[in-house]
């Protein structure tokens, strides 16, 4: 495996892709192309927490994806950890569709770089974790409409993801705005709509509008979602609501809602801990799953020997 990074900016150094690639190996699929994955971290678009990050990509390269850590446009400009100003003053740079399009764009210089680095185009997909996987839903919702498809060069279904997994997401706006206790959602709502729209007096339509469980659309990827219905921060809510909207529309999807398991997971095992509670071996075997659910989607080919 070696690495690459990439700005997706020629003036800006905190909006990334770094690149985990697997290289060629003559007992090892030779020369023959991977599907790729682009992963979103979470951290409430204020930063990209690095627990949802390379320990993702190793985890993907052990399946034998090129993996890509898409560090996108937040309110910390790419600082970590990250204190937040009680002022909130608006960034624009931070604002939506940013990093939405910047998906679009890691797409684009995955398709520029494809011979070179092996990948098959017509396998790449994307992951997100809670704010990540608001961006990612997002963009499979969205990838064909004009805000994505006129902000690269490149065009049509070249920008569909092959897939779409998303891990504890935000996926409905008007949730975390409402003082509603039985939806045991405490996530910052002023801070995101700020970091977001630069205002947290955000219309219902524009809530509406950037709820992606309210909006999949027969152009939805295939989805996987896993949640655990302990979650504080997100509730197990916002995956069940993005289900029955993949539902509605007829779009291939999984849901995984474990029991126990606090915010933030990540792979749930020693190495993307933070605390004892981050250590959860059932909500771990997410992983496990989501990879037999790729594999009934692509199977993997055998080796010409």
């Amino acid at each position: 495996m070696r690495t690459e990074l990439l700005y997706l900016y020629d003036d800006r150094k905190d909006v990334t892709l770094k690149a985990y690639l697997l290289e060629d190996n003559v007992n090892l699929r030779p020369k023959k192309t991977l599907p790729a994955i682009i992963i979103n971290p979470g951290g409430g678009y204020m930063y990209c927490s690095p627990r949802e990050a390379e320990p993702i990509a190793l985890r993907f390269n052990a399946m034998g994806y090129h993996a890509f850590v898409l560090e996108y446009s937040v309110y910390g400009e790419g600082k970590y950890p990250f204190e937040l100003d009680s002022d909130l003053p608006v960034k624009e740079h931070s604002l939506f569709p940013h990093a939405m399009q910047e998906i679009a764009m890691s797409f684009e210089l995955i398709h520029q770089h494809a011979a070179e680095w092996k990948v098959d185009t017509n396998q790449i997909g994307t992951i997100g974790f809670s704010a990540g996987g608001h961006n990612v839903a997002m963009y499979a919702n969205n990838w064909n409409t004009p805000v994505i498809q006129d902000a690269v060069s490149l065009k049509g279904d070249a920008l569909k993801p092959a897939f779409n997994i998303v891990g504890y997401p935000l996926t409905d706006l008007i949730n975390i705005t409402a003082n509603i206790e039985d939806l045991n959602t405490v996530a910052e709502a002023k801070p995101i709509l700020i970091a977001c729209f630069g205002k947290s007096d955000v219309s219902q339509a524009e809530l509406e509008y950037y709820s992606p469980a309210r909006n999949v659309n027969s152009d939805t990827p295939p989805t996987f979602i896993w949640t655990t219905s302990e979650d504080q921060v997100v509730a197990a809510q916002d995956s069940i609501q993005l289900a029955l909207g993949l539902a509605h529309n007829n779009i291939p999807f999984e849901l995984h809602v474990f029991e126990k398991g606090p915010h933030g997971l990540s792979l749930a095992n020693p190495s993307t801990a933070r605390a004892a509670e981050h250590i959860n071996p059932k909500a771990a075997t997410w992983a496990e799953m989501a990879e037999k659910w790729l594999n009934d989607r692509f199977p993997v080919e055998a080796l010409d020997m």
